[in-house]
């Protein structure tokens, strides 16, 4: 059975500090209808979503990114605008742990990934329910 690969049409930030990685990536998600933006850096992705002004559906970040890792650079994007957020490692499970993850993390899609399985996780994550936080009072 060879089930199709769902797109969609939703705006996409990719980090990663590897060029070829980001745009592999973007060019994938590009392919099937997405809105791709990319950043090299924590730095310049948190440049670009203070000057954009409205959020992006979805924050495909690498967990291990120079200057600044993925958890931070995750952590200040939704200070800014909330979204959600798809993270990305080739690293061994000992990083991931020093990180904050596990092999079973939903949140996580491991290097190297197929085309197929990059759209099926950024689409899972984005038809997941927002995260609605209500005020306690």
């Amino acid at each position: 059975m060879n089930a199709e690969v769902i797109g969609g049409n939703e705006s996409v930030l990719v980090v990663d500090d590897d060029p070829l990685v980001r745009s592999a990536v973007v060019a994938v998600l590009e392919s099937h209808g997405y809105r791709v933006l990319d950043a090299a850096s924590g730095e310049e992705a948190l440049a670009f979503l203070e000057a954009r002004g409205k959020a992006v559906d979805l924050l495909v970040v690498d967990i291990v990114l120079s200057g600044m890792n993925g958890r931070e650079l995750a952590r200040r994007a939704q200070s800014i605008h909330p979204t959600k957020v798809l993270y990305t490692s080739g690293h061994t499970a000992g990083v991931l742990e020093c990180h904050g993850f596990d092999e079973d993390d939903k949140k996580l899609l491991r290097k190297a990934f197929t085309p197929r399985a990059l759209c099926a996780k950024v689409r899972a994550m984005l038809d997941e329910p927002a995260l609605v936080i209500a005020a306690c009072g």
